[in-house]
């Protein structure tokens, strides 16, 4: 049997955030539920893109090196 003594439970949604101009930003806020530090991570658009851009290309590598998550 699995145990643990983290408090695993997670709240996640969607806000609205005033930027440095006055301009608003919609953005995904996800916060654990229990006690204890909290970090924070803030991605621009173009900075997002890029992980994004960077994780398909380690996928495509990986699946191109025979690695796949699809049954062979």
């Amino acid at each position: 049997m699995y145990q643990t003594d983290l408090y695993e439970a997670m709240l996640a949604e969607t806000v609205t955030i005033p930027g440095a101009g006055g301009e608003l930003i919609n953005a995904y806020f996800a916060r654990p539920l229990g006690p204890g530090a909290r970090v924070a991570v803030e991605l621009s658009t173009e900075s997002a893109k890029a992980l994004a851009a960077t994780i398909h290309a380690v996928l495509a590598r990986a699946e191109a090196g025979g690695f796949s998550d699809r049954p062979a």
